[in-house]
């Protein structure tokens, strides 16, 4: 379960290819569990069979997954959506202008939401400027609507994002 747990934190994290495979490997069968397969060929079997999944696992994007990175529709910011610990951030990778967007690289955005019929609900945090605030997030193969909502649904932002 812990091997599982790490594919979906690697893939998450943007993680494939031939070292990711090194890296899982190394978690699954540490040197001082090593043995040569003809003495563990269930375990091999299973690793070898977990290999073969990858290229599937790493397949283009659901159309509910919001993972992954994003430009903003006016095209002034690129962030990444991803695990982080045990909520879901939004790290800001590229601001146009920093000074006039009052934005930084590596700003962030926690949320704290859930999937359910392919929209995610719940609320989010930003820890610069210590708001609060509900939050949903629709995503197709491309695109994701975000709506942000503070003082009781009263004020809302909707933004529009492109898939990177």
């Amino acid at each position: 379960m812990r091997v599982f747990a790490a594919i979906v934190s690697e893939f998450a994290a943007g993680q494939s290819g031939a070292p990711l495979v090194m890296r899982l490997f190394h978690r699954a069968f540490p040197p001082s569990r090593r043995v040569p397969c003809a003495r563990a060929t269930s375990a091999c079997v299973a690793f070898l069979l977990l290999i073969a999944s990858l290229p599937a696992a790493a397949g283009p994007a659901r159309a509910d997954d919001i993972f992954g990175t994003w430009k903003r529709g006016d095209g002034k910011a690129l962030v990444k959506i991803a695990p982080c610990g045990d909520a879901i951030c939004a790290t800001n990778l590229w601001i146009k202008d920093p000074h006039a967007q009052n934005e930084n690289v590596g700003d962030r955005l926690v949320f704290r939401i859930a999937e359910k019929g392919g929209r995610w609900d719940g609320t989010a945090y930003d820890p610069q400027r210590k708001l609060s605030f509900t939050a949903k997030l629709e995503a197709g193969a491309a695109t994701m609507t975000t709506t942000g909502c503070m003082l009781a649904g009263i004020v809302c932002n909707t933004t529009r994002w492109t898939r990177e």
